[in-house]
């Protein structure tokens, strides 16, 4: 008896695995923009959440309200990498998770504006002579 009981529990393991890959594969296909937010405001970071953020059919407003959340997991992750991802609410994110600070205009001073430039005679030679040309 204690065999048939281990055998079921690995029967229905394996059945579950294979259900969470075919939801996964259903999610990752599916056009229904419905679903896929469905799916993502269980807040779960899961296979299937993984590939719903990644559904090229995800609507922004959702993937935005992934990134909101300000949890640095897969599902942002991929989230960001959506093209559908509106451009603040990926900064958004990157400043909340500390991926990116502040823009200090004090701290980014380029090198080339403090040297005096020089014209380099060999390249006013090439200039003149495509003048006369």
């Amino acid at each position: 008896m204690t065999f048939l009981k281990i055998s079921d529990t690995v029967r229905a393991e394996n059945d579950e695995e294979k259900m969470k890959k075919y939801t996964a594969a259903f999610i990752k296909e599916t056009k229904s923009k419905k679903i896929l937010s469905e799916v993502l405001k269980r807040g779960n970071d899961d296979w299937v959440s993984w590939n719903a953020v990644s559904n090229p059919n995800c609507p922004a407003s959702t993937l935005e309200m992934v990134l909101k959340r300000g949890k640095n997991d897969n599902v942002s992750y991929y989230a960001v990498k959506n093209p559908n991802c509106p451009a603040l609410a990926k900064i958004n994110w990157m400043r909340a998770t500390g991926k990116i600070g502040q823009f200090d205009p004090s701290k980014h001073i380029m090198e080339s504006d403090e040297k005096e430039y020089k014209e380099d005679p060999d390249l006013q030679k090439l200039r003149d002579l495509i003048k006369e040309k």
